[in-house]
């Protein structure tokens, strides 16, 4: 985890009294393996609209939408295999859980305000990642919009 990512961790930490799976819009706290819970939050996101986010000629275009405040643009690389993971402490703890999809670079690419724009998308790291994006108004606001690219 570098630097970026780091500081962005402390931004979610220091606007949250608890450590949480992920929380909705309404700022609700989602148990991550409740997955009734969490495909009904997810629902709820979708019909919310927000810019259409695509991928072409090595560029990230975000579309047009209404938007107040500028948006921070995050390109999230992901490794998407199964990684064993041993369990220190907690309700799991001793135990060793499969994870995947797990975040392995974050990185803002740029600001969105609204209007139409493109970012380059830097190289990745390793062949095996995949890619996402997130919109999040501000740095540590709601997500805006996101896509797997």
């Amino acid at each position: 985890m570098d630097g970026e990512d780091r500081d962005q961790q402390h931004h979610y930490h220091r606007h949250r009294d608890e450590r949480h799976q992920c929380a909705d819009d309404d700022h609700q706290t989602i148990v991550g393996n409740d997955r009734q819970q969490l495909n009904a939050a997810i629902a709820r996101a979708r019909r919310s609209g927000g810019p259409q986010i695509t991928l072409a000629g090595g560029r990230i275009s975000i579309g047009a939408a209404g938007s107040t405040k500028p948006s921070t643009v995050w390109l999230v690389r992901y490794d998407p295999r199964v990684n064993n993971v041993p369990i220190r402490a907690g309700e799991n703890g001793g135990r060793t859980l499969p994870h995947r999809n797990i975040v392995r670079q974050l990185q803002a690419v740029g600001t969105w305000s609204g209007k139409v724009a493109s970012f380059p998308v830097p190289a990745s790291p390793s062949p095996v990642y995949r890619t996402a994006v997130l919109v999040q108004a501000g740095k540590g606001g709601p997500i805006v919009a996101a896509a797997r690219l």
